[in-house]
């Protein structure tokens, strides 16, 4: 299975909360590039909004698969 389909489940695993750039770097499911897997994603067409959000002291991006089923 390729990082990009590592990411496609947790997103879609993520549902309507999203999930935290940290979450997909800490669970090793993409590396330490979540933000170049999800615009891997969105070339192929889905999509992903990103959404800056501080996660205890530092910043990053939380990603919602808006066709998520």
């Amino acid at each position: 299975m390729s990082q990009c389909d590592n990411v496609l489940k947790k997103l879609r695993k993520g549902g309507k909360r999203g999930v935290h750039s940290f979450v997909l770097y800490r669970s090793g499911v993409c590396g330490i590039r979540p933000a170049a897997r999800v615009q891997d994603l969105q070339d192929q067409g889905y999509e992903i909004l990103s959404v800056r959000e501080k996660l205890g002291h530092a910043w990053g991006c939380r990603y919602f698969l808006m066709d998520y089923k």
